[in-house]
């Protein structure tokens, strides 16, 4: 079973990607990058728990993630998309 807290890298399977989007996790920034657009957006997850794509939550335009709260020093942040 692939357990997507231990990723740290992007990993390329076929066209879906699993990346850590850049930004400072420091509990004020809400900005978060993945290194290319991508519509096809499958996941978002904040320590494991993924989260809903919503103004609630958080929205992405092209290649930015915002979040309506910014995430808790210590979370570990994953996306994955299709390329």
């Amino acid at each position: 079973m692939l357990n997507l807290q231990e990723i740290s890298d992007t990993v390329f399977l076929s066209n879906l990607v699993i990346e850590t989007p850049s930004g400072s996790i420091d509990g004020v920034n809400k900005d978060f990058y993945l290194t290319s657009n991508s519509k096809k957006v499958m996941f978002v997850s904040l320590s494991g728990m993924v989260q809903t794509p919503n103004i609630l939550e958080y929205v992405l335009i092209d290649n930015k993630i915002t979040f309506a709260k910014a995430p808790k020093i210590g979370m570990q942040m994953l996306a994955g998309y299709i390329k």
